[in-house]
């Protein structure tokens, strides 16, 4: 909830510079959708593990389970996206939206 809160603290910022931002949204995303109105938002999942990192560490400590970020990619409406990323609603539910992502990879 501390990403609303900051956006909310920012909003005659955001209203003058229209900025595109990238969100944590493990939580509730639906009030971050329902404030920035006039952005198209887009889920975006991360593994939280990946070998390609900065120090070159491939020692997963998250196990064989699929761990990711729940993260929203927010873009103004006024600029057009072609992210191949899947757009965002407020009703969505997060872990289905991330399982039909990552099905096709054999992941879950």
């Amino acid at each position: 909830d501390m990403e609303l809160n900051v956006l909310k603290g920012a909003q005659k910022f955001i209203e003058r510079n229209r900025p595109v931002f990238y969100l944590e949204a493990n939580g509730t995303h639906a009030p971050i959708i329902e404030h920035l109105k006039d952005y198209d938002c887009y889920w975006h999942f991360p593994p939280l593990a990946d070998g390609e990192n900065f120090r070159g560490n491939t020692d997963n400590i998250f196990g064989t389970v699929l761990k990711v970020s729940h993260n929203l990619l927010c873009i103004p409406s006024e600029i057009p996206c072609e992210c191949g990323l899947p757009k965002a609603s407020r009703t969505d539910d997060m872990i289905e939206v991330r399982r039909k992502v990552y099905e096709p990879f054999g992941l879950t």
